[in-house]
């Protein structure tokens, strides 16, 4: 039936392998992440190829930057619940 994903063991630095690899050669951006910058911006694949470099650059840039922001913040968070944690463990 499986097993249920809280209980999974993660490996000792806390991360997992999904497997998932994308050969980007320098200096280009993957179209995976050029497609998901597109849609987070709002715009259609077509209409994406149809914007001139500086747009495109300028959207995937926003993109990433959403994204570490988000990632900060979600470890911010994180830090702040285990610290929770322990203060009340210690009550």
């Amino acid at each position: 039936m499986g097993q249920p994903l809280l209980s999974y063991p993660l490996s000792s630095n806390g991360h997992v392998d999904a497997g998932i690899r994308q050969e980007i050669q320098a200096g280009f951006v993957a179209e995976y992440e050029c497609r998901e910058a597109a849609r987070f911006v709002l715009e259609t694949w077509s209409n994406w190829l149809d914007l001139d470099t500086e747009s495109r650059a300028k959207a995937v840039a926003h993109y990433r930057l959403s994204h570490a922001i988000e990632s900060n913040v979600v470890d911010a968070h994180s830090i702040a619940a285990e610290r929770q944690a322990r203060r009340t463990r210690r009550r």
